[in-house]
C-alpha cells in the first residue's frame, strides 16, 4: 500500500488531475479522494477538520454512490462500481466482527492543480453506516452482469436525482463521521 503525505505529490508520475471526487474500495480499503482546483483555505479547513457527513445511495447493481459533505461545503457525490477497478482490487472490506465494529474512510484532498496532497484525514463511520457498506459492496459483487451498465445507470441516476441533497434523502444509511 501506498503511503501518502500532505504536501507530496498524490502520484509521482502525475502532477495534474481533474476536478472531482472518487469513493474507491481497492484491496478491501474504502477511501475517498477529493481533487479541488487549487483549494481555498476554507476548503482545505472544511475537509481537514469540519463537520463530515455521509450517505449511501445504492439503488442498482451497477453503481453506488457515497454522498459526502464536510463542514460548510455543500452535499456531493461519488459514483462506485466493483467493475471500474483492476480485478485484482475487487476485495472486499473485512466483515466487522462486532456490532460495535465499523469502518475506517481515509479522505485525502488532493490539489488538482498541482497533484499536491493538502489533507489526509481518517474518519470512523458509524457501525450501521459500515455494515450497509459492505452490503452494497457484496451486492455489486454478486452482480458481474451488470458492469456493463454504469454509465447509463449514472445517467438515470443524475436525471432521478438532479441535486445531490435529493439522493441524500433516498439514501439507505446516514451518519456522521467520527474522529480516530
Amino acid at each position: 500500500m501506498h503511503s501518502y503525505a500532505v504536501g507530496s505529490l498524490y502520484h509521482p508520475d502525475r502532477p495534474r488531475w481533474p476536478e472531482g471526487s472518487q469513493f474507491l474500495c481497492r484491496s478491501g480499503s474504502p477511501e475517498l479522494l477529493l481533487f479541488f482546483d487549487t483549494p481555498a483555505a476554507a476548503e482545505l479547513a472544511d475537509v481537514a477538520r469540519g463537520r463530515a457527513e455521509f450517505a449511501l445511495l445504492d439503488e442498482t447493481h451497477a453503481v453506488m454512490f457515497l454522498l459526502w459533505r464536510f463542514g460548510t461545503l455543500p452535499w456531493s457525490d461519488s459514483p462506485f462500481s466493483w467493475w471500474r477497478l483492476f480485478e485484482a482490487e475487487r476485495v472486499l472490506p473485512v466483515e466487522l466482527p462486532t456490532p460495535e465494529s465499523r469502518y475506517l474512510l481515509p479522505v485525502l484532498l488532493v490539489d488538482a492543480a498541482t497533484g499536491i496532497v493538502r489533507a489526509i484525514r481518517t474518519i470512523s463511520l458509524s457501525p450501521d453506516f459500515s455494515r450497509q457498506l459492505r452490503a452494497a459492496l457484496e451486492n455489486q459483487l454478486l452482480h458481474p452482469e451488470a458492469a456493463g451498465d454504469y454509465d447509463a445507470a449514472i445517467e438515470k441516476a443524475y436525471r432521478r436525482y438532479p441535486q445531490t441533497q435529493l439522493m441524500v434523502a433516498r439514501a439507505i444509511a446516514r451518519c456522521e463521521g467520527g474522529a480516530v
